[in-house]
């Protein structure tokens, strides 16, 4: 007989053969209740809140772990971020906090605490508060300079380099999908670095590169000699004061998600499509969608029902020559325009 203890993760064969062949695995289950949740170095999670609810996560902190960030991207809502060291172990509170960003809106917010700062400890604990201005949902990492992160498929995740590299893994399963990783920077000019050996890639020690001025964007093809499933290792070089974002792309069907106010970065080929979503704030009234071409000139498509956008099927569209900006209103009932 076999136990299954309620909540349990199913995954098909192949996906189990790729990814126990590729890499070790620590779950951890815990119920919460007003407990902080517990956070993994280098590790995302998928995090709610409801209007002014401030949801807690906790780090243990040990000998490995240098020069923290923690990081949190809406999807849908706005958040601020606090976080304290608990020696007392109470938690933040808007009042009573080490660090904290309240960064206006639904821009990524983010908290670094290093290791010569008077906040950090050894062998302790922080907790995080995050708040939420309205119905939220959101992603939380907290990265060591240490860690190698883990890239979700199609959720950009945002990052600051004043010099050096941030690193970051991806895990391939399906042998007949390609793997596309995009760079977008939103000051300086980032590098990128990926191999399947070494796990912090970099100008010398890498199997694929993408060094471009401005973004850059990479794609391993299943018939790439190199390869094979299993995880992959990226470096992002930073030169100076660098701040970016980083999302892969796994299967041809998936959709690059979208955070509000935060530009990304793609590049097509002739009548390929590339595929994006959003999800709207209940109090937003509007939505604009600008394309800025640096060559080339796309068109925008948009329909509000779930289904793909396409030529044929759009309740909403932009397609002047030259760069194209929509605005979709918010609650409108919008006309689909089908054939």
């Amino acid at each position: 007989a076999i136990n299954v203890t309620t909540p349990a993760v199913l995954i098909g064969a192949l996906d189990s053969d790729a990814l126990f062949g590729a890499v070790s695995v620590e779950a951890l289950l815990e119920q919460h209740g007003d407990r902080p949740r517990r956070l993994v170095d280098g590790l995302p999670q998928f995090g709610r809140a409801v209007l002014f609810e401030m949801v807690y996560y906790k780090l243990t902190v040990g000998d490995a772990h240098r020069d923290l960030t923690f990081t949190v991207t809406p999807t849908v809502g706005a958040v601020d971020l606090f976080v304290r060291r608990a020696d007392d172990g109470l938690p933040p509170t808007q009042s009573a906090y080490d660090r904290s960003s309240t960064l206006t809106g639904s821009l990524p917010d983010t908290v670094t605490i290093r290791a010569g700062d008077a906040e950090w400890c050894s062998h302790c604990d922080f907790i995080v508060g995050v708040l939420g201005w309205s119905p939220t949902d959101f992603t939380i990492v907290a990265a060591s300079s240490a860690s190698i992160v883990a890239l979700q498929d199609g959720q950009p995740h945002l990052s600051h380099l004043e010099e050096g590299l941030d690193f970051y893994r991806v895990l391939v399963t399906n042998p007949g999908s390609k793997l596309r990783l995009l760079l977008t920077p939103l000051a300086g000019d980032p590098d990128l670095y990926v191999s399947r050996v070494t796990q912090r890639p970099d100008e010398r020690n890498h199997t694929w590169a993408s060094t471009s001025f401005g973004a850059d964007s990479l794609t391993i093809w299943h018939d790439d000699p190199n390869f094979a499933t299993g995880a992959y290792y990226i470096g992002v070089k930073g030169y100076g004061n660098t701040t970016y974002t980083i999302v892969a792309i796994l299967a041809d069907d998936s959709c690059l998600r979208l955070v509000d106010g935060q530009p990304q970065q793609a590049s097509l080929r002739v009548r390929e499509w590339e595929c994006f979503d959003l999800d709207v704030s209940a109090e937003a009234t509007a939505l604009t969608i600008t394309s800025t071409p640096f060559f080339g000139d796309p068109d925008i498509y948009v329909t509000t029902d779930g289904s793909r956008p396409s030529t044929t099927n759009w309740h909403f569209k932009a397609s002047t020559t030259g760069a194209d900006e929509l605005t979709v209103p918010i609650g409108s009932p919008a006309k689909a325009h089908a054939c």
